[in-house]
């Protein structure tokens, strides 16, 4: 946030959209781990779907997804309710146009954090805190990208 106050002046909301895409994954990720694991049903690999049992870095459950995509959803209503957003808007599909980005942001980055478990953790080349790192760093890049390509900047 610190940067978007200082370099946020040549592109508004780029950096506020990626550091929203950020939040929106470590909420994400921790409701993904944390409820995904009381999820009945048998987990799946998210590298080749194959059953897996629950905990096991990279598995993934459907209770999991959409428990990270309303916790996506709740960090950018936070952030429209609390003026994070603070850009001007064009109308009520803007709004709708900032949520897609920030939960956009937050599922694919989380997904990308089991894709990094499934992958690099297990294999002993990242710890789980690497993993947070650098998955976050996805969703905040997935956002800002988002933002970017979405609001016109690249025909």
């Amino acid at each position: 946030m610190v940067c978007y106050g200082i370099c946020d002046k040549t592109l508004p909301g780029l950096l506020m959209f990626a550091y929203l895409g950020a939040v929106a994954t470590a909420t994400g990720d921790t409701l993904a781990s944390e409820i995904g694991e009381t999820y009945r049903g048998k987990p799946v690999m998210i590298t080749n779907f194959k059953p897996a049992r629950p905990g096991t870095d990279g598995a993934v459950s459907r209770l999991g997804e959409v428990v990270c995509i309303a916790g996506s959803v709740i960090i950018g209503v936070l952030a429209l309710v609390l003026g994070v957003i603070d850009l001007p808007a064009s109308g009520p599909t803007t709004y709708v146009f900032w949520m897609v980005i920030v939960v956009l942001g937050g599922f694919l980055g989380t997904n990308f954090d089991s894709l990094l478990g499934a992958t690099f953790q297990q294999r002993g080349w990242l710890s789980n805190s690497g993993v947070n790192l650098v998955a976050t760093m996805g969703g905040a890049f997935i956002s800002g990208a988002a933002y970017y390509v979405l609001s016109g900047h690249v025909v």
